[in-house]
């Protein structure tokens, strides 16, 4: 019983770190996991080129470079597909709402839907930084929850 309370204390700890981590670094955190990806296909581009896999290892290479340089637009061009297909999602809920008599959640959803995508086209760092700290406060409540919960003896 013992190692499970030790394993529930790490897991505790771990969230509280990530929670934390998120709540400082935000969107960064996005940009530095970006470039820990690239860093991983550059060294199995290099693997993939030593064994002579040439075209796997230079494709590999290419993507990570690409991942490490261009890592902040490949996130932008993301966050702002993600707008639009959010912002058409929250239109077509909306057009079909117009339809029948929709109730004060539905009509409130559509309109989020469509708020949370035109801010995410228009002020798309900021929404992601939002999003890194409501994750990071999920992350340390879990925590906080797991080091305090009931089930200890």
């Amino acid at each position: 019983m013992a190692k499970k309370q030790q394993k529930t204390d790490l897991n505790g700890i771990l969230y509280l770190v990530v929670g934390i981590l998120f709540c400082i670094f935000r969107s960064e955190v996005l940009k530095l996991l970006l470039i820990l990806v690239g860093v991983l296909f550059i060294a199995k581009g290099v693997l993939d080129l030593l064994a002579r896999i040439h075209f796997g290892g230079a494709a590999s290479l290419v993507i990570g470079i690409l991942l490490i340089v261009g890592s902040m637009t490949i996130i932008k061009v993301m966050l702002i597909v993600f707008g639009v297909l959010m912002l058409l999602r929250g239109l077509r809920a909306l057009l079909a709402l117009s339809h029948c008599q929709p109730t004060t959640m539905q009509l409130l959803g559509a309109l989020l839907t469509v708020l949370v995508g035109v801010m995410l086209i228009v002020s798309h760092w900021l929404m992601l930084d939002w999003f890194f700290i409501v994750l990071g406060v999920f992350f340390i409540v879990n925590g906080i929850t797991l080091l305090t919960s009931n089930n200890r003896r």
